[in-house]
Order: C-alpha cells, then sequence, then structure tokens
C-alpha cells in the first residue's frame, strides 16, 4: 500500500515538474515574441523618423512627410483611417490632403465614399526635387536679374553723391570671398590688390580664381606681395607674363595689409594687420583716393 502510494506521488511529481517546464518554455516564448514585436516596433518608429526627415528636406512639413508616408503604406485609404494612422487630427487631415495634392503626391478617388491614392514615393520624391530645381533656377534668375540691374545702375551713375556713400564690415571669410569675385567680375577697367604675406593658401588661391578670370577679360590687374619667389606659388605661373596682369613684390619686413581697389571707384581692406578679417568696404570717394594714393606709393617701391 505504502509502495503504491508512493509511486503514486512520485508520478504526480513528474507529471507537475513537466508542466512546469511546458509553462517556463511557453512564457519564454511569449517573452521573446513580445521582445522582438518591441524591437521591431522601435525599428519601425526609427525608420519612420529617417523618412519624416528626408521629406522634411525636401520641402515637405512634419505632417505632410507623416500624412504622406501613411497613406504610401495603405497604397489607398480614406480620410478617418489616413488620420488615425498617421496620429493627425482629422480636420488637419484634409487640409494636409488638399496641399499634397496641389504637389502632385496624392490623387483623390471618386468613389462613394472618398478615397486618397499616393504616388508612389520614388516618383513623388522625383517630383517634389524637379519643383525645387525649378524654383532655385527661378530664383537664381530674379537675383542675377536684381544684381545686373543694380549694378547698371551704379554704372550710369556719374559720381557717388554724398548720401550714397556707404561703409560695410564683413566678418565672415566666405561672404568676403564672394564680395571680391562679384566686385572683380563687374570691374570694366582695374583693380590694384595688395597680398600680405600671411594669407592662407585656401586665400591666395580665391584671389588668384578671380584676378584670372578679370585677366582673361582684358582687365588690368596690379598686385603688390611680399613674395619673394612667385613662380613657386602654386596659381601663379598660369597669370605670367601677360600686358593686363603685373607683379611686383616688397621685402618681407614691409607692412602689408590686403586691399583690393576696384575700378578706382570701390575698395576693401583689412582692418587688422595681421589677418583678412574683419574687412572694410567703402565707395566713399576721400578714402578710396587716400587707398589709391597709398597703393601708387607702395608701387614705385616695389620690384618688378
Amino acid at each position: 500500500m505504502f509502495f503504491s502510494l508512493f509511486c503514486g506521488i512520485k508520478s504526480f511529481l513528474t507529471y507537475y515538474k513537466s508542466l512546469q517546464e511546458v509553462a517556463l518554455r511557453s512564457a519564454f516564448k511569449q517573452k521573446t515574441l513580445i521582445d522582438s514585436q518591441k524591437i521591431e516596433r522601435a525599428v519601425s518608429i526609427i525608420i519612420e523618423d529617417v523618412q519624416v526627415e528626408a521629406l522634411k528636406n525636401v520641402g515637405l512639413s512634419l505632417l505632410q512627410a507623416r500624412v504622406f508616408l501613411n497613406l504610401a503604406k495603405f497604397g489607398t485609404a480614406n480620410i478617418k483611417t489616413i488620420a488615425s494612422t498617421a496620429n493627425v487630427a482629422r480636420q488637419d487631415t484634409y487640409r494636409i490632403m488638399a496641399s499634397l495634392e496641389k504637389m502632385g503626391l496624392v490623387e483623390r478617388v471618386i468613389s462613394r465614399t472618398t478615397m486618397f491614392t499616393a504616388t508612389p514615393i520614388r516618383e513623388g520624391l522625383n517630383r517634389i526635387l524637379e519643383n525645387k530645381k525649378r524654383e532655385y533656377f527661378e530664383a537664381e534668375k530674379q537675383v542675377e536679374t536684381v544684381f545686373e540691374h543694380f549694378y547698371e545702375k551704379s554704372n550710369n551713375t556719374t559720381g557717388v553723391q554724398e548720401e550714397d556713400v556707404r561703409f560695410t564690415i564683413t566678418s565672415e571669410l566666405n561672404l568676403l570671398f564672394d564680395t571680391h569675385a562679384k566686385l572683380s567680375d563687374h570691374s570694366s577697367e582695374t583693380i590694384d590688390t595688395t597680398l600680405p604675406l600671411n594669407l592662407q593658401k585656401k586665400t591666395l588661391f580665391q584671389h588668384f580664381k578671380y584676378i584670372k578670370r578679370a585677366v582673361k577679360r582684358g582687365i588690368k590687374v596690379r598686385v603688390i606681395a611680399q613674395l619673394s619667389e612667385p613662380k613657386k606659388v602654386s596659381g601663379l605661373p598660369d597669370l605670367l607674363p601677360t600686358e593686363s596682369f603685373q607683379l611686383r613684390h616688397l621685402p618681407r619686413s614691409t607692412k602689408l595689409f590686403g586691399m583690393h581697389i576696384f575700378d578706382r571707384k570701390e575698395i576693401t581692406l583689412a582692418v587688422s594687420e595681421t589677418k583678412p578679417l574683419p574687412s572694410l568696404w567703402t565707395n566713399s570717394p576721400h578714402v578710396v583716393q587716400l587707398a589709391i594714393v597709398y597703393f601708387e606709393n607702395l608701387w614705385k617701391e616695389a620690384q618688378k
């Protein structure tokens, strides 16, 4: 009797242990499934954030990007579904869908219930980029027209009136480069320049690029530098020799600061003796005349 009871208890414990193992395996699978779902959800959120940022970079707003991406997942859906999945208020969704239609990213499907279909993402993005290119080129043309009109008006002016005299300080290097390039490209007669020794190579090359363009156009360019052997400087050999370009040198001990005189009407000059920035631009006739006298004195002292 005791032996039978012992065997029964043993069988029960074995069965109970097997149930525990099954329960543990089931719990492990369920936990793994939950963890996997969490990971997939996190990855999905990250991917969607990246996609939203990409669409924002090409001109869509945050809500436009979210609505478009969620509609693209369905292909075709109604406003209720789109608003729910994109987590956007329904009244806002109507407005956003109208704007996406104008962009050519969404089409309206006429049926008993109004539906919307998303343009394929690749096609939609290409369309946005093409629109942006057209906008950019149109803006570029408008800026060029304004710029040409400004210089045409400036060149037609017989002299600078007192109220037109201006002084401008530039403290950003790329902006200074752009200013020199534009003034050089619009010069019609002469450019006189002093280049100090301590200019960085990048700055030197930027000078030579627009000087080279001016020389090719027949502008008379004179440069004073402290470089004893100009042929060792990359960029100069292409400019020498030429009738439009002259280069002279001063001793290294001579204190020289960066200065440009364009058509003897406008100047830029470095405020600091050792740095190109900040730089002063002015069209003041009195200051320009002082700069011309200073340059001519240096030119007589400089060696060919």
